[in-house]
């Protein structure tokens, strides 16, 4: 079973999360950090990782998939109020520059939005150039500037009311 279907095209797929999806996504996030110098902190901002693919109430988690393999993952995760923050949205290195990066990202508002939320919200690394560049070019707004260490910025969408 594959859970839902966010989207489906001739490259890729982006499903919700399952346990069997852990393993290869840990690997693939773990893999990113060390492409860009980062320690893993699997105890505070990476204590979402560790549990991937588990049943959890409030929490989102998708997958992209190319043929049978789990290259990507993106985790929607309720504050308790109208807002949810967006966790852990990589893609591996070798499978970048194929639309799935932006995909994963609007999919990820989209399932946001549509789930009633007022605002979602992520911290990223300004290191992650690439990120930030796709999150800038499609309407995000930087917020304040984040404490170290970990993630140093902020960027939101506040979804228009009906």
């Amino acid at each position: 079973m594959t859970g839902k279907i966010y989207l489906k095209n001739d490259k890729f797929l982006i499903r919700s999360a399952k346990l069997d999806d852990a393993v290869a996504i840990r690997k693939m996030v773990f893999r990113t950090f060390v492409e860009y110098g980062i320690a893993a902190d699997p105890d505070e901002d990476d204590r979402d990782i560790m549990s991937f693919g588990q049943p959890k109430d409030n929490v989102v988690e998708m997958v992209t998939v190319f043929g049978d393999l789990p290259v990507g993952s993106a985790i929607l995760t309720s504050n308790g109020d109208s807002r949810v923050k967006l966790t852990k949205l990589y893609l591996d290195r070798n499978f970048r520059g194929f639309g799935a990066g932006r995909a994963m990202l609007d999919t990820a508002v989209a399932t946001a939005k549509s789930m009633g939320y007022d605002e979602i919200f992520l911290k990223t690394r300004a290191l992650y150039k690439e990120a930030v560049e796709l999150y800038e070019s499609t309407g995000w707004a930087r917020g304040a500037d984040q404490p170290g260490p970990g993630p140093d910025r902020m960027y939101y969408i506040i979804f228009p009311k009906s």
